[in-house]
């Protein structure tokens, strides 16, 4: 079985600051294969509030490109 982690940079209600919000995620992204993790997930949602990362293709090959980084970041 793999496992992989979704990541959603959401921040309901405004709860947080937004730049925390984004920090949090990128660190637990960052977590993912020391974790066990096979794979990390972005997900896009248009026209609504649900989803601060702006682009989700740029965001994974963020996490494909450091050495040791999970082998597959999925887009779907």
């Amino acid at each position: 079985m793999r496992i992989g982690l979704g990541t959603v940079f959401q921040n309901p209600h405004d709860a947080r600051p937004d730049h925390e919000v984004c920090a949090n995620e990128l660190r637990l992204t960052d977590l993912a294969e020391p974790l066990g993790f096979d794979s990390v997930w972005g997900i896009e949602h248009h026209f609504t509030d649900d989803n601060m990362c702006p682009d989700v293709l740029q965001f994974l090959t963020y996490v494909a490109g450091p050495p040791g980084a999970c082998s597959s970041a999925r887009w779907w």
